[in-house]
């Protein structure tokens, strides 16, 4: 739940009655701005005072078989999801153990479905739910994951389904834009024949031209060599009044990986550019990442077009600028949510202890310094051990220092060039266990005299 409040700017709780409420006010008080509604998805949601084509993502946990119709149910859901939305539904199975009439049995709500070909219980098998739900407007099921891979012991099934794409008569034009010495090449050609093959009108463009106004661009300009690399001022200059003469079209940009797998950082250049251009010139540049291009590209190039044309920069989130084509599969970045103090609670199991260094990610920045693994070495014959009762540490240490977790049964940490003395220390390894903690210093001299 906190990661979809994270992620959203409005969250809905509804339930068919108030009386549910009380409950669920208490088990949500940690999540501010939450609304609750009383909803009857049996009944057209627009009536009962919800703004239907909006939500994002609908989850519904063991209620929609609770229904007298699946279909009127499932169209209502449609209603409330926005065309790129997501459904969420977890359902019981009939292969789920029978206890559940006997539990459920004895209430009328069980059989609410009797006349919707449900005369034995409500619930439903896959196959049902698949027809149902596309002829409520969906796609029918996205993926569908059982809560026990064993055929026969399934209770639950999750699934997830997306609105049926709606067939649209608007006029699809594109461009490409390319090198003069590109225009004769296999890849361009068989790319204008795939999306001619698609509906798509096609113009081709020249680097140095004005491409056509209101109409898209797909980019091949960095497809076969690093376009920015050690780029001439004439080609430059081109690129430029491309950008000032686009007025309101928008450019998918084709490159080679530079996030995944082999990258090719020279490439890399013109992803940290399209990031400058959508910052500083609102200029809608998206970058398509392709691992091969051949034949299997081609058609993740034209479904990543067709979704970049469905951009809504007026939204409050932005849409989807990266992508990458890695091993057949169209990826997009996502943040992964992690806590950082059990990332950084580093538990061994044995003596085997991981040190970390601190490393500053922008210099500069307090807030970029971060720990790294650091290998620990075993003591050669002309190393010293020093156990000292304290050490001093200037304020970053002490400021990263604070954010690490206080659960940790052990931490090492790595400084480079510390004095000691009058002894230049290459290598000090400081592990610190409760009060305790312990220098290692590497270093060729042969004794050590300190007071300590």
């Amino acid at each position: 739940m906190k990661y979809i409040q994270i992620l959203t700017t409005s969250d809905s709780y509804t339930d068919i009655s108030s009386g549910f409420f009380g409950t669920a006010q208490q088990r949500f008080a940690a999540y501010q701005g939450l609304e609750y509604k009383v909803l009857d998805i049996g009944k057209d949601p627009a009536e009962q005072g919800f703004e239907v084509g909006t939500y994002d993502l609908i989850i519904a946990s063991n209620v929609i078989h609770a229904t007298p119709e699946l279909h009127t149910t499932l169209k209502n859901v449609r209603k409330l999801l926005q065309p790129n939305g997501r459904f969420f539904l977890q359902e019981l199975l009939p292969s789920s153990p029978q206890f559940m009439h006997l539990i459920m049995g004895v209430l009328p709500g069980w059989w609410l479905g009797e006349a919707d070909g449900r005369p034995n219980e409500p619930i439903v098998s896959i196959a049902r739910w698949t027809e149902e739900l596309k002829g409520a407007g969906f796609a029918g099921i996205e993926a569908a994951v059982f809560d026990d891979e064993r055929e026969g012991f399934h209770i639950c099934a999750n699934i997830i389904a997306r609105p049926a794409a709606t067939q649209s008569n608007d006029y699809q034009a594109v461009t490409l834009l390319y090198r003069a010495e590109q225009k004769d090449t296999v890849f361009v050609q068989e790319v204008e024949k795939f999306l001619v093959d698609r509906g798509f009108e096609v113009d081709g463009c020249v680097l140095g031209e004005i491409p056509r106004s209101s109409q898209d661009i797909i980019s091949l300009l960095d497809v076969d060599t690093p376009f920015i690399d050690d780029i001439q001022e004439e080609p430059f200059e081109q690129f430029k009044t491309l950008l000032d003469s686009i007025g309101t079209s928008g450019i998918l940009w084709l490159t080679k990986m530079v996030q995944l797998g082999d990258v090719e950082p020279k490439h890399s250049l013109f992803l940290g550019l399209a990031r400058t251009i959508r910052s500083e010139l609102s200029i809608p540049l998206a970058t398509l990442e392709l691992d091969t291009t051949d034949a299997v590209s081609y058609d993740a190039i034209v479904k990543v077009f067709n979704k970049f044309q469905k951009r809504d920069i007026s939204g409050q989130i932005d849409p989807d600028w990266e992508f990458a084509f890695s091993n057949g599969k169209i990826q997009i970045g996502r943040y992964h949510w992690i806590e950082v103090t059990k990332e950084l609670a580093l538990e061994p199991a044995n003596d085997n202890i991981q040190a970390v260094k601190l490393e500053i990610g922008q210099r500069g920045l307090l807030n970029s310094l971060r720990w790294v693994q650091y290998p620990l070495q075993e003591l050669g014959p002309n190393d010293v051990v020093v156990d000292p009762r304290c050490v001093g540490i200037n304020f970053k240490v002490s400021h990263s220092w604070r954010k690490l977790s206080g659960d940790a049964k052990s931490i090492r940490i790595f400084l480079s060039r510390w004095e000691l003395s009058t002894m230049k220390v290459l290598d000090l390894v400081l592990k610190a266990q409760g009060s305790s903690v312990r220098l290692v210093l590497k270093s060729n001299i042969s004794r050590l005299e300190t007071d300590t």
